[in-house]
Formats: structure tokens, C-alpha cells, sequence
């Protein structure tokens, strides 16, 4: 697993394509290579498994699934429910189809986003070098 992007200037922001207020902008956000892994990693967030309890125990609320990455942020809320941990974000890039309730191969869904985050940089990173741990 390779870090693809975490903090991105105003610049970087816009050559990677990042959405106008992406969390990349405050150093907030992960764009992981997850590679074959990918599809273990999102049925999981899809089923909220064991990784994505982990991941919204550590404040992470912003998942993005692409077709060989996965985006991780820190955003408060979402457009997705959860009843247990509150509401969290979940987009997908262009290519992915949901594991459960197929979408459509068009879907362009992207992070816009604006809600400030809540949790440190020390602590994302802790949090990334955990998921890695654990994909191990």
C-alpha cells in the first residue's frame, strides 16, 4: 500500500482534480494504493465491518472508493446514515460499482463536502500506519 496524496496546495489541489474545498487543502486527507486490496477494503466499509468501525472510532467520516485507491478524511458527517456512529460520506469514482446495490459505470459522484474536520494531523497519521497494520 502506497500514500498517493495527503496535504495538497491550492495548485497540487487543482492538478489531482480535488474537489474546491477538499480536505487534501487542510492536510485532512489520505489517498491510499490500495490495489487488489481494494475490493476487500470497501466491502467492508460497504458492510461496516471491523475496518470501517476502526476507522469511524478514529474520526475518520469521509470515504471515497475508487477503482485502485481509497480516500480517507476526517469531515464530521455525511450524506450516508449510520445509527451508531453518526452519518459519514461515501462516494464513488468513476469506474466502481457498489458490491451491494450495483450503481450505474457513470457515476462521478465526488467529494464537495465542506464540513470541517476534528481530528488532529498526529492522529490521522496514527491512523493510517494502523490501517496499514492491519492490511498486513
Amino acid at each position: 500500500m502506497n500514500v498517493n496524496s495527503t496535504y495538497r496546495t491550492y495548485i497540487d489541489n487543482l492538478n489531482w482534480g480535488g474537489a474546491t474545498h477538499s480536505q487534501h487543502l487542510t492536510g485532512e486527507a489520505e489517498d491510499l494504493q490500495t490495489g487488489p486490496g481494494t475490493a476487500a477494503i470497501q466491502a467492508d466499509i460497504e458492510s461496516k465491518g471491523p475496518l470501517y468501525q476502526s476507522l469511524r472510532s478514529a474520526c475518520i467520516g469521509g470515504f471515497g472508493i475508487g477503482v485502485s485507491f481509497i480516500h480517507l478524511d476526517t469531515r464530521k458527517s455525511g450524506n450516508s446514515p449510520d445509527q451508531v456512529n453518526g452519518s459519514y460520506a461515501l462516494w464513488y469514482y468513476a469506474g466502481v460499482k457498489k458490491n451491494f446495490n450495483s450503481i450505474d459505470d457513470n457515476d462521478t459522484t465526488t467529494d464537495n463536502d465542506e464540513t470541517p474536520a476534528v481530528v488532529s494531523k498526529n492522529m490521522f497519521y496514527l491512523l493510517i500506519v494502523g490501517i496499514i497494520l492491519l492490511l498486513v
